[in-house]
């Protein structure tokens, strides 16, 4: 079975008063992420970053959905957070791989 990965990246919405810290959370050891946590400064705040999310090879062929938390803290973007929901499939036919895609879910 292959291990499969996703990226994408995380971007502030404005100018952060201060230091903003980003913490990146999966919801489940098959998977891990390049960053557990993103730092942006005033100066550097329209700079995305990039995190890539890697899902391990696990001993079923049942595809799982893993919580993955953004939280933001300091700079005025206290409570800040963004909830994803991994989509990790397994291999179901020849040819097919492990995957990991993200979708996204409102924050509460």
């Amino acid at each position: 079975m292959t291990a499969g990965t996703v990226a994408w990246t995380v971007a502030l919405t404005g100018r952060p008063a201060g230091t903003v810290t980003i913490s990146v959370s999966p919801g489940d050891a098959s998977l891990t992420v390049s960053s557990s946590s993103l730092t942006f400064a005033p100066s550097d705040w329209n700079e995305a970053r990039m995190v890539t999310m890697t899902a391990q090879p696990d001993d079923d062929d049942l595809a799982d959905a893993v919580p993955l938390t953004h939280e933001a803290s300091g700079g005025g973007y206290d409570g800040v957070t963004e909830r994803l929901t991994a989509a990790v499939a397994e291999p179901g036919t020849p040819g097919s791989r492990r995957t990991a895609r993200r979708k996204r879910q409102p924050a509460t």
